[in-house]
């Protein structure tokens, strides 16, 4: 006997709504995790995953870039302003010039530690990067009809080098670290003594201010 298409279902009882609730969420939980669930993206769908990662990663970069050029110009400041009261004073005692010492080093350690952090972030940044771009074929020729590739093959390379962008930074910030330390052990520990021109021009100005 076939049943009525029109008889409403039986309520679930509790145990089987949870154990229907228990399975959604096991779905969902496969579905994220890309198992067997996984929703399929069609090629316009890949296409703009791969575009919105790419502009990402170079957003990412430019902003990594301008952190550590902006750190590295606030340090080099603070190094000249130190450098010119220096120049300034003419001498600096013993006391003040470990003081100094101990304060670039602190400041050394604490700039090299941050760039090196910018450094891995950027350097890892890079290789997605570059398998986003080699995933859009940016670096294949033939991606349009009588064009050489978009980016050249040198691009692929994410190998450091020593000149790059942040250890550029860090050699600079070690030249004015050098400068600067060596300018506070030139630098005499007493006042000069004055010479006897302007010492005689004070025992005139005191002997008329005493007559």
């Amino acid at each position: 006997m076939n049943e009525n298409p029109h008889q409403p279902s039986p309520i679930p009882t509790p145990g089987e709504s949870l154990t229907a609730s228990g399975q959604v969420r096991a779905n969902a939980s496969t579905i994220a995790d890309g198992g067997p669930g996984a929703m399929p993206l069609g090629p316009e769908q890949k296409l703009q995953v791969l575009l919105m990662q790419l502009q990402e990663r170079y957003n990412a970069a430019h902003k990594m870039r301008a952190r550590g050029v902006q750190f590295t110009l606030w340090i080099s400041g603070m190094a000249i302003a130190l450098c010119w009261i220096i120049v300034s004073k003419g001498f600096l005692p013993l006391g003040q010039k470990l003081t100094i010492s101990g304060l670039a080093a602190i400041l050394a350690t604490g700039a090299i530690y941050f760039l090196s952090g910018l450094a891995k972030g950027f350097h890892k940044n890079r290789q997605a990067m570059i398998r986003t771009e080699s995933a859009l074929g940016l670096h294949s020729e033939g991606l349009f009809p009588g064009q050489r590739s978009i980016l050249p093959s040198e691009y692929r390379n994410a190998k450091k080098r020593w000149s790059d962008h942040f250890n550029t930074l860090m050699v600079l910030l070690a030249l004015i670290g050098l400068a600067l330390g060596s300018l506070v052990w030139l630098t005499p520990y007493e006042q000069a003594n004055q010479t006897p021109h302007v010492k005689i021009e004070q025992l005139y100005k005191g002997a008329k201010t005493d007559g």
